[in-house]
């Protein structure tokens, strides 16, 4: 090998390296964060009556936990497209849930909360996943 490719072999190598490692502490950061707004806006998110919110958020991190344990398995095309294409269904209904939660039942105290600004992260990051996995990802194996 060339020492332009080797070089290049190992920019692509850290580079890779890196983004794994910024990926894994963005996941870790949105658990812990998750689970220190629940505990801290508890109270006033109870007070609100008609919301559910801090049961939208947590159900979202239970969630989100569990499939960091999920095994990978070799599956053939169809079965991990059958699998993305449920996980995207599930993400957008807990997307909708989400909306309906952060802007009809929310009360103004619960709106000024962390709690609410995570749910909202939340229901971004569940709307973008179910677009990907039910429109984006079959195309592109389609085609």
């Amino acid at each position: 090998m060339e020492k332009k490719e080797e070089g290049l072999f190992l920019c692509i190598g850290c580079g890779m390296c890196l983004s794994t490692l910024i990926f894994v502490a963005g996941i870790i950061s949105y658990i812990v964060f998750g689970i220190i707004f629940l505990a801290q806006d508890y109270n006033i998110a109870h007070e609100c009556v008609n919301s559910s919110l801090w049961a939208y958020v947590c159900t979202a991190l239970v969630l989100s936990f569990c499939r960091l344990g999920a095994k990978k398995e070799k599956e053939n095309n169809s079965a991990k497209l059958c699998s993305f294409f449920c996980i995207g269904i599930i993400d957008l209904a807990l997307a909708i849930w989400g909306g309906v939660e952060l802007w009809q039942n929310s009360c103004n105290d619960l709106m000024n909360t962390n709690l609410w600004r995570f749910g909202l992260a939340t229901f971004c990051i569940q709307l973008i996943s179910a677009i990907i996995l039910i429109i984006i990802y079959p195309l592109i194996i389609c085609c």
